[in-house]
């Protein structure tokens, strides 16, 4: 039978290093955002009228982080037949147009500039615990919804049992964060996204991470509400001793959370990886009780006779351009939770001192016009090529490997609802191309994989997307040394990008397999994968938000001027590990495909 060891279930993650998880920050950032949403929508026959919603986002202050809307324009093609501006009880301006019967395509284009800024300073929020009298402007974000309910599933018990003994309140909201952070798994379409769901399964995506985080805080009497917006693909590093830390989103919508704090008023959380602030790659467009109620950009209402089938095609393009950035950041570990990378602000003394005393971190040398890597040289290390006689026979396959395979994330379809009246809404989707450019500016990057047992290793796997460029691509496996890629131990089959087929070119990501010749044996224990290039390669792989592994400090990167690899990344990429394990394999010709 073919047995599946996935990396969550490695006993060898239980016996790595330890490694505190939180880094506390200071700093500032400073922003310039460019964004533009474009809406390209056909109308399906019989379509009676179509609406399209619209939000225009404020200003926002808090003690962390503000934004400034300094322009912002819509504009209809063609124009509609009506247009209502409004804003609801909490705050949020909406634009909502009609066109009856359209006959052709209808586009709508929204573009702003914004000013965004991060002080991570050393204020401290005195906020007791238990929070006493909350005022009413802040009431309506205590009371659950259906989305945030915790229902039969445990919820509630484990939110009131974290915050026993809790005299502050920032002490409550990180106890509740952490678990939020540890229990969850970043799942990018998840079957549903209410807080009992990601709190009985761990999956989710950034939508069930924001309503969980809401319903345990609402248990716990602590206001909290969700915050949809768009995050950009722009990283910023944080510098942490000898260790350069590179966070990174997507460029497209996501959901967050902020928080309530009497003498600070609502300061804004990512559950998935920051607390008391998110970072100035973060437009802010609207808020409300839940992750549904505060997600109604974009949203497309239609009606049509009952008698008439289909839906229309919506396309949804999201621009964005960092037009200005200062962005100086430094850190220190400050605790062991939680097991993902997680970035906390200043607003409190350190809980602990830092495991080691920080050096100064040299700069990284500027970007080189570097098209390659050199051919490498595995070294004997790796272990003897596995002969025919040895009983390496039962084949494994282990990695991280959920991702959304030959998507066009242009053309994703949301969710559609129908209302009594016939009305049928198309809600924008929250799937967003979460991949790395790594065939440029003479960077390399590796990913982190665990062994439980000693393996014939067959082929990596890496969801990657190439844009028909030329060169060669190859995956290399090193060793551990001290948490990062060591000594190289093997190296595949070289893939040429200018042979039809080597590498999948689309339509969305797909996996690029990449054989090793005579089986190399690899011992139990902690190794790398790395993909080389050499040419103009235009190559991206797909990556996943959080630390699905739960290894230490999964991903690393280095320039290919600089010693060693200084740099971890706060995500994982998708990857799979196949080969075999000694046993007999009792299905006849069972075993790991040689395609994808």
């Amino acid at each position: 039978m073919k047995r599946l060891a996935f990396l969550l279930l490695c006993g060898l993650v239980l016996l790595s290093r330890a490694h505190a998880e939180t880094y506390r920050i200071t700093g500032v950032q400073e922003s310039e955002l460019s964004y533009q949403l474009v809406n390209e929508i056909t109308p399906n026959a019989g379509m009676q009228r179509l609406s399209a919603l619209y939000v225009l986002p404020g200003t926002f202050s808090s003690p962390t982080c503000t934004q400034v809307i300094t322009d912002a324009e819509l504009y209809f093609s063609p124009q509609p037949d009506s247009r209502e501006e409004t804003k609801d009880e909490l705050g949020n301006r909406l634009v909502k147009v009609g066109w009856q019967k359209p006959a052709g395509q209808v586009r709508s284009t929204v573009r702003l500039t914004a000013k965004t800024s991060v002080s991570l300073s050393t204020a401290r929020t005195a906020a007791p615990y238990p929070l006493g009298t909350v005022p009413d402007s802040a009431r309506p974000y205590l009371e659950q919804t259906p989305l945030t309910s915790p229902g039969s599933s445990g919820l509630d018990q484990r939110a009131l049992s974290l915050c026993e003994g809790k005299t502050l309140e920032e002490e409550a909201v990180q106890a509740i964060l952490n678990e939020v952070a540890d229990r969850m798994i970043y799942e990018p379409s998840p079957p549903a996204d209410d807080a009992a769901f990601a709190f009985a399964t761990g999956r989710g995506n950034c939508q069930g991470y924001a309503n969980l985080a809401i319903a345990m805080l609402r248990t716990a009497g602590i206001p909290a509400r969700a915050v949809s917006g768009v995050t950009w693909q722009d990283p910023f590093s944080v510098k942490a001793g000898r260790v350069r830390i590179t966070m990174n989103m997507a460029a497209g919508r996501h959901a967050w959370i902020e928080v309530y704090f009497p003498d600070q008023g609502f300061i804004p959380y990512n559950p998935q990886n920051s607390q008391l602030f998110v970072s100035s790659r973060f437009l802010r467009l609207e808020s409300g009780r839940d992750s549904r109620e505060a997600s109604r950009d974009g949203l497309i209402s239609w009606t049509q006779p009952s008698n008439a089938g289909g839906q229309p095609q919506v396309r949804e393009i999201i621009t964005t351009a960092l037009t200005g950035d200062t962005s100086v950041i430094t850190g220190e570990k400050a605790s062991p939770t939680p097991r993902p990378l997680m970035l906390l602000a200043g607003l409190a003394p350190f809980s602990a001192p830092p495991e080691t005393t920080p050096q100064p971190l040299a700069p990284a040398p500027p970007d080189q016009e570097v098209t390659a890597f050199a051919r490498p040289e595995a070294e004997a290390a790796a272990g003897a090529a596995v002969s025919e006689a040895q009983p390496y026979s039962l084949p494994v396959s282990l990695g991280n490997t959920q991702f959304p395979e030959g998507v066009d994330f242009a053309a994703i379809q949301g969710k559609v609802s129908e209302s009594p009246d016939g009305t049928r809404t198309l809600a924008p989707s929250t799937l967003v191309e979460t991949a790395e450019y790594v065939t440029s500016r003479g960077r390399q990057y590796a990913q982190a994989f665990v062994l439980n047992e000693k393996t014939a290793l067959s082929d990596i796997s890496l969801a990657l997307k190439s844009f028909g460029s030329e060169g060669e691509l190859w995956a290399e496996i090193y060793d551990d040394q001290d948490g990062r890629p060591g000594k190289l131990l093997a190296t595949s089959e070289f893939k040429d990008l200018g042979v039809s087929g080597s590498i999948p070119r689309g339509p969305g990501y797909q996996w690029a397999v990449f054989p090793f010749t005579g089986r190399p044996l690899l011992s139990p224990g902690r190794y790398w994968v790395a993909l080389g290039f050499s040419g103009p390669a235009i190559v991206n792989w797909f990556y996943t938000y959080g630390n699905p592994s739960r290894i230490p400090d999964p991903v690393a990167a280095r320039n290919v001027f600089e010693q060693g690899w200084p740099e971890i990344l706060a995500n994982e990429f998708i990857f799979r590990v196949r080969g075999f394990e000694q046993g007999i394999e009792p299905e006849q010709g069972a075993g790991p495909a040689a395609g994808g």
